[in-house]
């Protein structure tokens, strides 16, 4: 039973589904690079905020906080708080560079609770403390 107008019209509708599903595994794949990107961008925009939190990020760019969790580690390989420690300890740095604020002001303006744990993470990541970074860079 050859049919060859039934042939082509399977033919048609098995690329059409194929072309469907193709179309929806891009789109899940952009889906989770725009959340990821999305949350870096809302990271970078409220890392002074030293109460931020991964369901705040998780909230505003749609995603359970387990989910973008393991999004972030898939696309940044490193944690939630990684990031955002880096992204505090980048701006700290800047702040450093180019103004005479107070290593205290400069921790709070970059989201850390308190100079003591601003110092000891500054020196985690950059192998010096804020006052000899300052001096450094002058």
């Amino acid at each position: 039973m050859y049919n060859p107008i039934l042939y082509r019209i399977v033919q048609e509708f098995l690329l059409f589904i194929y072309d469907l599903l193709d179309q929806a595994k891009n789109n899940r794949e952009s889906y989770r690079v725009d959340a990821v990107e999305q949350a870096i961008r809302y990271m970078e925009e409220n890392f002074h905020n030293s109460e931020l939190k991964l369901e705040d990020v998780a909230g505003f760019v749609g995603r359970s906080p387990a989910y973008l969790s393991s999004l972030l580690t898939k696309k940044q390989g490193i944690s939630f708080r990684q990031l955002l420690t880096s992204i505090r300890v980048k701006q700290a740095q800047r702040l450093l560079r180019e103004t005479t604020l107070s290593v205290q002001e400069i921790a709070d303006k970059a989201g850390f609770h308190s100079a003591n744990y601003f110092n000891k993470i500054f020196k985690e990541k950059t192998g010096t403390t804020p006052r000899r970074y300052r001096n450094l860079k002058k």
